[in-house]
């Protein structure tokens, strides 16, 4: 999809913050609330220090220099990531620049708690499948669902939420050329 990948379970929250500016693509698969993820060692039992909190994550964001290109996708798959929290403080989707009125950019997150399952599992990973086949983020999601729904904490259906712009693509957004958009 022109996009390099990162793969680490071994990274704690200063390593995650400093690799933010770079990238244009953020996926993790952690725990979460609201107003932040925690690295690969928290729980949310105990997540100060293992927080990556939103006023953390914006100033990493905003640390991008004028050739790093805004973030495209961020999709953070941990409990309630997608849930709002009052006014001044911005939700996750915020902290990473992406707001319900942009354009080629989006956030998937959940407004609910998750189980940790195989079902679940399966269910993200069509996702990324059907966005490497150059479906847009709302078609992926859906078509995933539609295979099979993601389960809260009871095992009822969970509650995913798109922010931003529902027909942004990851395949070939940038062409591998500078920050040249895909659309």
């Amino acid at each position: 999809m022109n996009h390099t990948v990162i793969s680490t379970d071994q990274d704690h929250k200063p390593a995650i913050l400093q690799k933010i500016p770079p990238y244009n693509v953020f996926f993790i698969y952690t725990h979460g609330n609201p107003t932040g993820f925690v690295d690969c060692f928290g729980s949310t039992a105990d997540p100060t220090e293992f927080l990556n909190a939103t006023e953390d994550i914006a100033p990493a964001v905003g640390n991008k220099s004028a050739s790093q290109p805004p973030y495209n996708f961020v999709h953070i798959d941990g409990c309630n990531t997608a849930g709002t929290i009052e006014f001044p403080d911005p939700t996750i989707a915020n902290s990473f620049g992406i707001t319900s009125s942009s354009t080629n950019r989006a956030f998937l997150g959940w407004q609910t708690e998750l189980l940790i399952n195989e079902n679940n599992r399966q269910w993200t990973q069509r996702v990324w499948n059907s966005l490497k086949n150059r479906s847009t983020i709302f078609d992926a999601v859906v078509a995933s669902t539609n295979a099979g729904e993601p389960q809260d904490e009871n095992g009822n259906a969970a509650m995913w939420d798109i922010i931003g712009d529902l027909r942004t693509k990851v395949h070939g957004v940038y062409l591998g050329s500078g920050t040249q958009w895909y659309r």
